[in-house]
Order: C-alpha cells, then structure tokens, then sequence
C-alpha cells in the first residue's frame, strides 16, 4: 500500500468537494424540484379536481454552523493548514508558564508547585514535540508528492514494465507456403508433395498410393488411371515406394501374359512367369515347386495324363454351357447380353462361336 500516494489523493478529493460545494448544493436543488414536479403532476393524473399536496421543500442550499464544522474537523486540506500553527502557539504558553512558576520564591509549597508545573510543562512540550515533528514532516511529504507526483508515477511505471526486445520479423517468403488440393481427398498439401496425373489432376501420396494397390488387386482397374489415362508407374515418379513398384512389375507381366500358369500347390497359387518355364515344367519363384504344363499339376515322370480335376470341370462347363476365353483361357458363363466376350482387364471383345451352344441351354 503507497501511503503518500494515497494520502495525495485524499486531499486532492477533499479539496475538491470544499471546491465544488456550491456546484453540488445547485444539482441537489434541481433535483429536488424535478421530483416535487413529478409528484404534483402524478397527483393531477390520479385525481384532477383534488388540490395538490406541496412537497418537501427542504432547501439544501448550505448547512448549519454545527453540521459544517463537523464535517470540517475531517477535511484533510485544512487540518494540515492549521495543525502546525496551533500546536506551536500551544507549546509557547506551556513554555512561558513553566518559566514564570520557575521565577517565584523558594518557599516549599511553591518549589512544589514550580516541580509538579515544570514537570507537566515537560510533558506537555514532550507531547508536543513530536506532534510538531510528525505534522512538519507530513507536511513536507505531501508538498513533494504535490510537486512531482507525475515524475514518481512515472518512475515507478518503468520500473514495472518489463523490457521488450525488438524481434525481426521474417521474410514473407518464408511464411507463405504454396499448396494445392488432392482431387480424391480434398485435402490441402504443399505444392511438392502433389503428384500431376496426365490428365493434370492433382494426387497427394496416400491417395496416388491407395490407387495403385487397388488397380493391383483388380485386373479390372489395371494400369492404375485417372480420367482414363494411365497413371505413370515407374522410377521416374518419385512418389511410389520401390517395393510398390516391383509388385507392380510383377502384376503388369501376369496380367499381359496371354496362357498363364499358377503354382499347382494350393496354399502358394503364385503367378508363374514365362521366364521360369522350360520343357513343359513350370518353376514357381515363391516356393520352387515344379508344375506341368499339359495336366497344370505338380511335375511329374513318364507321359503326362490329363487331371481328373480339370476335366470335369470341362464337362460341367459343357453342360452349362459355359466357353472359355480365347485370350485369357477363363471359363465365361453368359448370363445376359450378346455372345462378345471380354477379359477382366477390359480389352476389346472377342467374338467367339457361341450361339449354336446357347441353343442347344
């Protein structure tokens, strides 16, 4: 708690009010006439014929000696006024008294009275003294405040303030970041993490990724594509992972492969390349079984007989009707549609003689 400060700011309202007291008393009185019309025209409403009631006509335009006086024992700007000079002028009669007991004769009676009379003259000039001391310096301490209570403020408010440093700000450049939307997921990247497709959409790499693995999986979808244009999958698109591209390598040589063969172990049933085949015997890459070419099962001696599984596979497929594809040796079932068929990966059709067996259904 600033206790100059506040005792500054005490007298200065204290000063005030004793300033602008007739000011004030002036509101009062305007107010109090405003009300006195309020109720005289809220009577004339109620009751027109009925004579109106005078009000309270308190004049606030002083107060009495007493109140006055009063109120004045606590304004702070007087008190510091007059408080030096009546202490002063009450220690000089103390003063002067005790010296004239001091003077008299030196009867026993009266050296008592002089004691008891230069004791209290002591007390009294102890009491005073002090009073006088602390009133001077108060008064001192709210002539400075007075004087430069602005630079002190001021002072104070620097020393509270914390030091600020200037900081650069950076470059535009460098704050901007150029990005451009996925067309698949709508979401905003950086300009060097989008892949253009040929047809000049953008792909971010999850996306372009998750098309790939898709196209991989379905015949149907491959080469991977957007807005029907192939979608380059090689070592020059830095965005595929190299894994990624040797699988699918290995899927566009099984999917371009016209007579393709399977491993005849069924927990592998991998691709079997052109590249491993030699005199009839398929080797598979993954597991090295050996698979026949005639019977498609596993390699085997002597003269190759057909497996019983395949033909009645055959027969049931004649029975039905169903064809085989002549480019990808799939057996087809038509169940709607003309007698043009086509294979998964969506070449164009190949016409085959069928309808003389879908007469006969």
């Amino acid at each position: 708690m600033d206790e100059p400060n506040d005792h500054a700011i005490a007298l200065s309202m204290a000063q005030a009010v004793e300033a602008d007291a007739e000011l004030i008393a002036t509101l009062i009185r305007e107010e109090e006439q405003a009300r006195r019309d309020f109720e005289l025209a809220r009577q004339l409403e109620q009751n027109p014929d009925a004579i109106p009631e005078a009000g309270d006509g308190a004049d606030h335009s002083g107060l009495d000696d007493e109140t006055y006086r009063t109120l004045q024992a606590f304004n702070v700007a007087e008190q510091q006024g007059e408080s030096t000079g009546v202490e002063a002028e009450l220690s000089h009669e103390e003063t002067h008294e005790a010296s004239s007991v001091a003077g008299g004769d030196g009867t026993g009676v009266e050296s008592a009275t002089g004691d008891d009379s230069q004791s209290d003259a002591d007390n009294q000039s102890y009491d005073t003294a002090p009073r006088d001391d602390v009133s001077q310096r108060d008064e001192g301490e709210i002539q400075g405040e007075e004087i430069q209570p602005e630079e002190t403020q001021e002072e104070g408010d620097a020393d509270d303030q914390p030091e600020t440093t200037q900081v650069a700000s950076p470059a535009p450049s460098e704050l901007y970041v150029e990005t451009k939307e996925c067309l698949y997921c709508s979401d905003e990247f950086p300009i060097d993490m989008i892949f253009e497709a040929p047809c000049s959409h953008a792909m971010c790499q999850p996306c372009l990724i998750r098309s790939i693995r898709t196209a991989i999986k379905d015949e149907s979808l491959f080469p991977p594509k957007c807005c029907g244009q192939a979608i380059p999958v090689d070592t020059t698109n830095t965005f595929i992972p190299e894994e990624l591209l040797t699988e699918c390598d290995n899927k566009r040589e099984e999917y371009e492969t016209t007579n393709r063969t399977y491993c005849s172990d069924k927990a592998c049933s991998e691709f079997i390349p052109l590249r491993t085949i030699e005199a009839g015997i398929a080797r598979c890459t993954r597991c090295e079984t050996r698979t026949c070419l005639n019977c498609l099962s596993e390699a085997h001696e002597g003269t190759c007989t057909d497996d019983p599984e395949s033909q009645r596979v055959i027969r049931l497929a004649e029975k039905h009707g169903w064809r085989r594809c002549e480019q990808c040796k799939n057996m087809v079932e038509l169940t709607h549609g003309c007698f043009h068929i086509c294979n998964l990966s969506m070449r164009p059709p190949v016409l085959l003689p069928m309808r003389e067996t879908m007469e006969d259904l």
